[in-house]
Parts: structure tokens; C-alpha cells; sequence
């Protein structure tokens, strides 16, 4: 079975609970480390393909990891440099994510998860 067909596949559940969890640990001084967490969950109640669930799981984790970053930041834990390039690092992969659903699915359909009028 070819990956976009896997991708493209629905399960036709009706509930779809997508849980994602981010975590960090930053080395504070020699032998001590400091672990930054952050968790989200989100119910989707329709029926979803394979790469409208990634889609939707990886929006969640950049979220996350985005404000732990953050954190670290205005705590002096990264440099503004490491910051911007790890944000950069996430906007292009989300942005290769949402190429290959509007491959799959149709331009712009996958764009219904990124509301941004809440």
C-alpha cells in the first residue's frame, strides 16, 4: 500500500482524540538538568483522514513546543538565535505537512483546522 493511500484513509471513527505531549530538558549546570513539559488534547467529532490527523497533531505540538521555547527564552535558558531558528524549524515543517494535504485532500480543505478568527 502506497503512503498517500495511507494518508488519505479515514477509520470512520466518529470521535477522534488526538493527545500530544511536548517535553524539553535543558541542562542547567554540570549534572543538573531542568525538564519544561506541556500537554494538549483536542476531540475532533468527525470523522478525519490519516494526514488531516497529523495535520492537526503536529498545529498542537508546535503550539507547545513554541511556548516552551518561548519560556526558555525570556528565562535566558536559549539565545534569541536558537529561538528563531527552532520557530523557523516548525513553521516549514508544518508548512510541508499542509503541501501534502492539499495534495491529498484538495487545496485549502486542511485550512478549516487553522481558524484563526477564535
Amino acid at each position: 500500500m502506497k503512503m498517500d493511500s495511507i494518508l488519505s484513509a479515514g477509520l470512520k471513527e466518529q470521535n477522534n482524540v488526538i493527545k500530544v505531549k511536548y517535553k524539553k530538558t535543558v541542562l542547567i549546570k554540570s549534572y543538573e538538568t531542568e525538564v519544561f513539559e506541556a500537554e494538549s488534547e483536542i476531540c475532533i467529532d468527525k470523522p478525519i483522514t490519516g494526514i488531516e490527523r497529523i495535520f492537526i497533531q503536529n498545529i498542537l505540538e508546535a503550539q507547545l513546543e513554541y511556548g516552551i521555547f518561548a519560556n526558555l527564552l525570556s528565562k535566558g535558558m536559549i539565545t534569541q538565535h536558537e529561538f528563531a531558528q527552532r520557530k523557523e524549524t516548525l513553521e516549514s515543517e508544518i508548512e510541508a505537512i499542509k503541501e501534502k494535504a492539499d495534495t491529498l485532500l484538495g487545496k485549502g480543505k486542511i485550512d478549516e483546522y487553522l481558524d484563526t478568527q477564535v
